[in-house]
């Protein structure tokens, strides 16, 4: 039989209790104690695993060693710079006794409990924090399956570390509600196993609660409570003292665990958030629709012609592959060839009027210069005219270039004019949403969160 601990009992020859705090579920029950390690002298938490009530022989034998795998696994990961490390694991009389350091005092529901929220950057501190110590988790093979602002511990220098896992590996058979309802999933509260995106929805909830200071599915009663989680889609949720976190919390908040947000993708909203883009990158079912979707919906035609394209379809550029019909360049010859032509004949003309030799030093290079024209233009029909040869192509595209600019610009159909419309008042509600971050990030609060939490 179990000894009973108390408050200065020494356990295994070395660590001395201090003070304990229990939680239980009817697949174990778990007593968390600060304790003195008298051989290195310092503090340490002692995580008292006790086995169900009733089980015997083989099943008995099979939490123990799920237990002690768990406990393995924790401790490959405890490196993590944001999961709690394992000092050691032991058996006295019929309990475990996984040690790990102390790291902080205080958990984030007792830091919610005596400020009323955490502070907005600091709330994606700790988000972040949870982020990387579940993928570590994950990647793995191990489920956290009790996920809650009490498993979070928080220090005064802004850090978060994440703690009390779920110990027991229960047989499917044996699966049941473990934790704390309004933290649970809701496929969890269904009957089924914990599973890494149950562990993203309980994530959500731990969040929610950390940056309102209230849980959201937080009731009066558990079924109440179970109830809430439940019909999580159909209200959203009240608005957040961090909108910016949002996207986040929402998308982790998801009942179906399809459309719930993965490790991956809420760490590139983080990484947004950090670099100054909060709507850029969020994923469908999170992103909210911009300002400017809702005034372009205002002016959109009421016609029932299909409505155009928000930009307008470029032009193709000349390609070996598509030859540019030399009909499109002969007016364009014609206005070179023109002026040539009467150079010449005024050249002509000059010659048989008196003072040849003045006008034809004068006329000379002018003559030569439209014959050139001439050639040019002849040249540039014959590049244009062989499509199928690239080189021949570029040498070309300036010479065209500078013929098409000659040519009197086609006119807008109604499409492309309303096309470009509204290219262009898109490009000003582009603006003027950039002026708006830049105002906000201007007038941010001296913690820097947007806020006056310090």
């Amino acid at each position: 039989m179990a000894q009973e601990r108390r408050p200065g009992s020494l356990v295994a020859g070395r660590y001395r209790l201090i003070s304990g705090s229990a939680s239980s579920s009817h697949m174990e029950f778990v007593v968390v104690w600060k304790a003195l390690d008298e051989v290195l002298h310092r503090r340490v938490d002692l995580h008292e695993v006790l086995p169900p009530y009733g089980l015997t022989g083989e099943t008995r034998v099979r939490w123990l060693q799920g237990v002690v795998r768990r406990a393995r696994i924790l401790a490959a990961v405890s490196s993590h710079p944001n999961i709690v490390p394992v000092a050691d694991l032991f058996a006295v009389d019929e309990a475990l006794w996984l040690v790990t350091e102390h790291v902080a005092d205080r958990t984030a529901f007792e830091y919610v409990r005596e400020h009323g929220h955490v502070p907005a950057l600091r709330a994606r501190r700790v988000a972040r924090a949870l982020i990387e110590a579940l993928a570590a988790m994950h990647a793995a093979g191990m489920v956290h399956g009790n996920l809650a602002p009490a498993s979070v511990l928080l220090d005064d220098s802004g850090r978060a570390w994440l703690t009390a896992i779920r110990y027991s590996e229960a047989e499917p058979a044996q699966e049941g509600v473990i934790g704390v309802p309004q933290y649970m999933s809701p496929e969890q509260l269904e009957g089924r196993a914990p599973s890494v995106e149950s562990d993203l929805f309980s994530l959500g909830a731990t969040l929610y609660h950390l940056v309102q200071g209230v849980g959201l599915f937080h009731r009066d009663t558990v079924m109440a409570t179970v109830v809430a989680v439940l019909g999580v889609d159909e209200d959203p949720p009240p608005p957040l003292r961090d909108p910016v976190l949002a996207p986040l919390i929402i998308g982790l908040l998801r009942r179906d665990p399809a459309r719930r947000l993965t490790l991956r993708a809420a760490r590139r909203v983080l990484d947004e958030l950090d670099h100054g883009d909060p709507v850029a990158g969020y994923p469908a079912a999170v992103q909210a629709p911009p300002p400017t979707a809702a005034r372009s919906a205002a002016r959109a035609p009421t016609s029932q012609e299909p409505a155009p394209a928000p930009y307008p379809a470029p032009t193709p550029a000349p390609s070996p592959d598509r030859p540019v019909p030399a009909g499109a360049f002969g007016f364009d010859l014609v206005r070179v060839l023109l002026p040539a032509v009467l150079v010449v004949w005024l050249l002509v003309a000059g010659i048989k009027a008196e003072g040849a030799p003045v006008f034809l030093a004068a006329a000379a290079p002018w003559a030569l210069f439209g014959l050139g024209l001439v050639l040019l233009g002849l040249q540039v029909r014959t590049a244009l005219r062989r499509g199928g040869r690239a080189r021949g192509a570029r040498a070309a595209a300036p010479a065209a270039r500078l013929l098409r600019s000659a040519a009197p610009p086609a006119p807008w159909s109604a499409q492309e004019r309303r096309a470009r419309r509204e290219r262009a008042e898109r490009t000003v509600d582009e603006a003027l949403l950039e002026l708006d971050r830049l105002t906000a990030a201007v007038s941010r609060g001296p913690g820097g969160d947007g806020g006056t939490d310090v």
